[in-house]
């Protein structure tokens, strides 16, 4: 799932609208919602770990009572998939190439994922998770 897809002002007023500046619990729903797109994207990561594992296909089912959860499911759902190993390659219904075409954006994010991948290896995602949480609560107040 590409988040360039969540420019539907009307599915983006429906996932945010749990965070108000009054709202309590803030800091939880946040948490919940990141979760809750989490497990979206992760989908066929763990349907080629299982696979790989049982020597079989395992398809995945998703079941959510959230609308606007389940409104995103539908906005961008994986058309073609393939597993290799314990890879998944996935086709989705739209990617960002539909929408950017020859942008230095898109040339920029493809020539640096080794940078991106090294990044990833060296951040301490525990601290980053923190500052974000700290500059979050004090952003909303």
């Amino acid at each position: 799932m590409h988040i360039g897809i969540l420019t539907n002002h009307i599915i983006a007023c429906l996932i945010f609208s749990k965070i108000q500046p009054g709202a309590k619990d803030k800091l939880k729903k946040v948490e919940g919602m990141a979760w809750d797109l989490f497990h979206l994207w992760d989908i066929p990561t763990e349907m080629a770990v299982q696979s790989h594992t049982y020597n079989a296909i395992i398809l995945q089912a998703f079941a959510t009572h959230d609308d606007a959860l389940a409104q995103i499911a539908k906005l961008n759902p994986i058309v073609r998939i393939a597993f290799y190993q314990q890879e998944a390659q996935v086709k989705y219904k739209l990617s960002l190439s539909n929408f950017l075409h020859n942008d230095p954006i898109i040339d920029s994010i493809i020539d640096n994922q080794k940078q991106r991948e090294c990044l990833c290896e060296t951040v301490d995602l525990i601290e980053l998770s923190t500052q974000l949480e700290h500059e979050f609560l004090n952003t909303i107040k």
